[in-house]
């Protein structure tokens, strides 16, 4: 799942290596088959699979040593393929090699080269199913994380405060009039305003900031190291610019949408499920003041 780092990928980046990659798997598979074939049938086997880059040179090669994303560079299993996939691949150079020069390929022998290749299908599969589990962290209408993985990585940084004491602001927004805008042009339009906002929040927090979607027209981002006044000042900034906006959600229709925010401090002394129901107080407290506005919790709210 993503990680609490500027790293953290974006859903489209996840889904782009999940496409690489099972792509790569395909034409790997392919190029087990093909010189399998030529082995077995004695028929003439390619250059490159004699080549000191084969490993390079193949299709599955070209993918790995391709410009990645670093989150995928980071991932334990990507790393270990490099080593697999050249030991694989030397192990295919020395048998073809062999037969190529009219010697008979001892059981032993093929069966060295299947355990390799085993072993590297299975870190294939792992990595797999590594980005399939990161791509369902994310809502696939706003690309922003879910629930689920964000309050896990939430759970990390109450733990981080409590340990360091510094400071974290949790922030909870919610689109003024949704219904209204699902009611006069659909839910088409209305999934549109839903895309516009997580956007607009990814493009204007930042890279470490994390944004989920808690609810149907809410989002709730969580803003290591900032002070409340810092908070209040970035998120008003956001607000207005929300407010200033307008969202093309036809070739003719343009709308203009409002937000209210509510804002208060991760404590480290409470469960940050806490902190979050004091986030969402302040936010029902911008609406019940008109809207469009930016809320701190108080403690008074709960009277």
């Amino acid at each position: 799942m993503p990680s609490m780092s500027e790293n953290r990928p974006t859903l489209e980046d996840v889904s782009k290596a999940l496409d690489g990659l099972n792509n790569a798997i395909i034409e790997h598979t392919k190029w087990v088959a093909s010189w399998s074939r030529s082995a077995i049938c004695n028929t003439p086997m390619s250059k490159e699979y004699l080549s000191a880059h084969s490993s390079h040179q193949c299709k599955f090669g070209k993918w790995y040593y391709s410009p990645h994303h670093d989150f995928l560079k980071e991932n334990l299993e990507f790393i270990a393929l490099d080593k697999l996939h050249n030991v694989m691949h030397d192990s295919v150079r020395k048998i073809i090699g062999k037969i190529s020069a009219g010697k008979t390929l001892s059981p032993r022998e093929y069966d060295k080269f299947l355990s390799h290749e085993v072993h590297f299908a299975t870190t294939l599969a792992k990595l797999r199913d590594d980005l399939l589990g990161l791509s369902h962290s994310y809502d696939y209408l706003t690309g922003t994380l879910n629930r689920q993985a964000f309050f896990q990585l939430l759970s990390q940084e109450h733990a981080r405060i409590k340990r360091t004491s510094e400071f974290c602001c949790l922030m909870l927004v919610d689109i003024d009039h949704f219904k209204k805008v699902n009611d006069k042009y659909g839910h088409k339009v209305g999934d549109i305003v839903l895309r516009h906002i997580a956007d607009f929040l990814n493009d204007n927090l930042r890279p470490y900031d994390l944004t989920c979607r808690y609810g149907g027209e809410e989002f709730l981002a969580c803003l290591p190291n900032t002070t409340i006044d810092i908070a209040q000042t970035a998120i008003e900034r956001l607000r207005e610019n929300i407010s200033q906006t307008e969202i093309a959600v036809t070739d003719d229709i343009k709308i203009k949408i409002t937000a209210s925010f509510g804002i208060t401090l991760l404590s480290a002394d409470e469960d940050w499920s806490m902190s979050i129901e004091h986030a969402d107080k302040a936010m029902y407290q911008a609406k019940a003041n008109g809207r469009n506005r930016v809320v701190v919790w108080q403690e008074d709210f709960e009277e």
